[in-house]
């Protein structure tokens, strides 16, 4: 099991992160690029999101360090 955050930046980086996680859109993602990498038009396409929709969560993804 991993030590739990010990600073207040920890904490604050597990949160963003758990927050990125949250969005059931999000995790569909995590879902679909667990087969490999991906385009953004073939993510698109497969969960049928829009591609600035689909920008909007890589880029909260990104941020959180996923």
């Amino acid at each position: 099991m991993p030590a739990a955050p010990q600073g207040a930046g920890e904490l604050a980086q597990a949160r963003q992160l758990f927050k990125a996680l949250a969005d059931p859109v999000r995790l569909e993602v995590v879902q679909a690029l667990g087969g490999g990498e991906r385009c953004v038009c073939e993510l698109s396409q497969g969960l049928g999101l829009g591609q600035s929709r689909l920008s909007f969560h890589l880029k909260v993804m990104r941020e959180a360090g996923l």
